[in-house]
This record gives C-alpha cells, structure tokens and sequence, in this order.
C-alpha cells in the first residue's frame, strides 16, 4: 500500500510548529515541516503534500506572498492560512489568493 501523502506545516514558532505536528501525528497523519516561506515552497514543489497548514507572518516570503506564488497550484491543494495575529485585512487578503 502506497504511504499516504503528507501534510505541510509552516510557522516560524518552532512550538507552535512542532504542537501542530505532533497533533497530527497523533492521529496518524505523515507530516512535514517548515520555518520559512522558502522552505514551504520547496516542500510544496518536491513532496506535493495533500495539505497544508499556513502560517501567514514568516521569514523569507511570508503566507500571503507564498499562496500567490503557488498561484493555479492552490485549485487543487487545500490550505490552511493560521496565524497568532489578528486581523481581517490579511484574512481577506489570503481568502482573496486561493
């Protein structure tokens, strides 16, 4: 039986990164990871994860910069924008890019 496609997690704060990981893991899920938006997009571009939970405020290119490069890509890969800053601008803004 073929390994399941992993989930992205991609948040600079190394806690909540590694929770969030656990937390999937835990339920069976094969994960991955990333502090930047540079190593998002590599993962994204090599592993092609099922999903992927998102950070928007990251070194490198931040979430919103890395939903509009992956442009038509996000048709088909379900996102998961998180964020530990409140806002509705930069909701919009990620609900707007895919």
């Amino acid at each position: 039986m073929a390994e399941p496609e992993p989930i992205l997690v991609a948040d600079d704060d190394r806690t909540i990164r590694r929770n969030l990981v656990r937390l999937l893991q835990a339920e069976g899920y094969r994960t991955l990871e990333a502090a930047s938006g540079t190593e998002a997009l590599a993962l994204i571009r090599a592993e092609a994860p099922a999903a992927v939970l998102l950070d928007l405020k990251m070194p490198g290119p931040d979430g919103l910069e890395v939903l509009r490069q992956l442009g038509p890509t996000l048709a088909d890969l379900p996102v998961i924008v998180i964020t530990a800053f409140g806002g509705s601008a930069a909701a919009i803004e990620a609900m707007r890019r895919g």
